[in-house]
């Protein structure tokens, strides 16, 4: 007898202690750096010793992207909330303490009798019942928040390529200006001799210097974008009050994709962490829904035990059962099944903003490319043809000092332009690769 009434007791305890789950998030937060090592190829440094403190003097791609991965205050936060979710499915697991009551009995109506002493111990059942599908739930909340870390971490990524980039093109500019200028500067010192012979005018000087003083203005602009995109560039990675004593080295250009646009559909819809994320919260939110309905009635089971004072003892089962005289769970099963049609509509939301933004990055990187094509091979070669021709017939005297202004100021503006349009393309690629979810081949 003794056996049959403490076997749901026992059941209830063998339940709660079993498939009980750790508390420590280290094997979720290594599978999203494992993601993110596959997506970008950079490990980040979260559960490895911290790095050096020191920032490095010469930073290539790879080094900014670790960099950021490890110090992006947001991207920590995510880890944090991974933690949280962890912490959440453990407890999802757990059943609700057995409730222990104590009854004491006396005789009140005069005619004598034992005074009764009784202990019962009950347990929820609904609970039980609901365990599987909040631990199924607290499982895709989990998985939810490790994708959105990983989203978060390959957004902060592109972030650190993009500002990384920047720096780099913002260096290649100065190169064909600060080139520019020193020709010119040699240009108004060789009129100035021809002035002093009697061959030139003081008008022909000038016109030389005007096109040095242009050139230094720019010059001095392009120095201030440089400076500016070096404090960007500090501020992603985590080191807003470093000093921008550092060299960047420059950006490896990125071969020309063969993904055609459907790949590129494909890709936004299967390899899009967020995309992914949305649809874990969609399932918790079915699990949910589940969990609900078979809570309708709350009952429970235990055992009862009383002796009263002329040595009379009593075990025997309870039975406890929630009366819905007020409350059917009618509202709380609607506001659940809404709330999973409307998380099963954002899923299919996300996946199309995810597929519209890998498409216009598609026809972004693709307009890039193809204006770089245009543009650096034929104009780059014929502006330093004409500017070595426009040299000679200078020297030669068969051509004004116009012809050779012109020249020179074309040929600046035609390889500032390169450099503008290798950059545009480059950060098209980075946009892209951000768009699909991960590098392309």
């Amino acid at each position: 007898m003794r056996t049959l009434v403490w076997m749901p007791i026992a059941l209830l305890s063998a339940a709660a202690l079993s498939g009980c789950k750790s508390l420590d998030p280290r094997p979720d937060i290594a599978q999203s750096a494992a993601t993110i090592q596959s997506r970008t190829g950079v490990l980040p440094a979260w559960l490895g010793p911290k790095p050096d403190a020191a920032f490095p003097d010469r930073l290539d791609e790879t080094t900014v992207v670790a960099i950021a991965l490890r110090h992006d205050v947001r991207l920590l936060q995510e880890l944090q909330r991974i933690a949280e979710a962890r912490a959440d499915l453990v407890q999802s697991g757990l059943l609700p303490n057995p409730v222990l009551a104590l009854d004491l009995g006396f005789p009140i109506d005069g005619s004598g009798g034992a005074t009764k002493i009784g202990v019962g111990l009950t347990a929820q059942l609904t609970a039980l019942l609901t365990r599987g599908d909040r631990m199924s739930a607290a499982d895709a909340e989990l998985r939810a928040r490790v994708l959105e870390c990983s989203e978060r971490a390959l957004e902060t990524a592109a972030r650190a390529r993009t500002a990384h980039a920047q720096v780099s093109f913002a260096e290649a500019a100065l190169r064909p200006i600060r080139e520019a200028a020193e020709d010119a500067q040699r240009s108004v010192d060789q009129v100035r001799q021809r002035v002093a012979a009697g061959e030139d005018t003081s008008l022909e000087v000038n016109r030389q210097r005007l096109l040095l003083a242009k050139l230094q203005a720019e010059l001095a602009e392009r120095e201030s974008t440089l400076e500016t995109r070096k404090r960007e560039l500090l501020a992603r990675v985590g080191w807003p009050c470093h000093s921008t004593a550092f060299e960047v080295i420059d950006a490896t250009p990125s071969a020309s994709s063969t993904t055609t646009e459907d790949e590129i559909i494909d890709l936004a819809r299967t390899q899009r962490l967020d995309v992914a994320a949305a649809r874990e919260v969609a399932r918790a939110a079915v699990h949910r829904l589940s969990s609900e309905r078979k809570s309708r009635l709350d009952f429970g089971a235990g055992a009862n035990f009383e002796r009263t004072d002329d040595g009379r003892r009593e075990l025997g089962p309870s039975v406890t059962v929630g009366l819905p005289i007020f409350d059917w769970g009618d509202a709380r099963i609607a506001k659940a099944d809404a709330e999973t049609g409307r998380l099963v509509l954002e899923a299919g939301r996300v996946e199309q903003d995810a597929v519209l933004e890998a498409r216009l990055a598609f026809i972004s990187e693709r307009t890039a490319r193809e204006q770089l094509s245009r543009y650096e091979g034929p104009v780059g070669t014929l502006a330093a043809t004409n500017l070595d021709l426009a040299r000679r017939a200078f020297s030669a005297g068969q051509a004004d000092l116009t012809v050779l202004l012109e020249a020179q100021q074309q040929r600046a503006e035609a390889r500032v332009k390169i450099v503008e349009l290798r950059e545009r393309a480059a950060l098209a690629h980075i946009e892209l690769e951000r768009a699909v979810g991960g590098k392309l081949n």
